[in-house]
């Protein structure tokens, strides 16, 4: 975790202002008991865009709409609750934060750029 302040937690390395005074204002809510900013954050019309709105009594469907997941995304593992029970949190945090790539602009290094299926594939003609 980089920042936090109050019921605010933020893991993003590069944040715009407006993005984080969105969340302020959103975790000052009465409802709200934590607000969490993700590596892919930014500014919403509503919500902040990459934050987790954990609230007291209250249920909010659509906070952030349509522009759910827009960096991020969930795999199913297979582990059960119990299992995740017994896990040691920051040994896996750890672990994930190795082998997958977050933050504004990271993980793309290596990335291979295909102009075209047959690239992609193997099959491309060259001289």
């Amino acid at each position: 975790m980089l920042y936090e302040k109050d019921k605010l937690r933020v893991w993003a390395s590069i944040l715009e202002d407006n993005t984080l005074e969105q969340a302020e204002r959103t975790a000052r809510l009465p409802i709200v008991c934590r607000v969490c900013l993700m590596p892919d954050a930014h500014l919403g019309s509503g919500a902040t865009v990459g934050s987790v709105i954990v609230t007291r009594d209250a249920l909010i469907p659509a906070a952030v709409g349509v522009d759910v997941g827009c960096g991020i995304f969930a795999a199913e593992t297979g582990i059960t609750v119990d299992e995740i029970n017994q896990l040691d949190f920051w040994r896996v945090h750890r672990a994930i934060s190795e082998a997958v790539p977050s933050g504004v602009g990271r993980g793309f290094e290596s990335r291979r750029v295909y102009h075209n299926a047959d690239e992609r594939d193997g099959n491309a003609m060259g001289p």
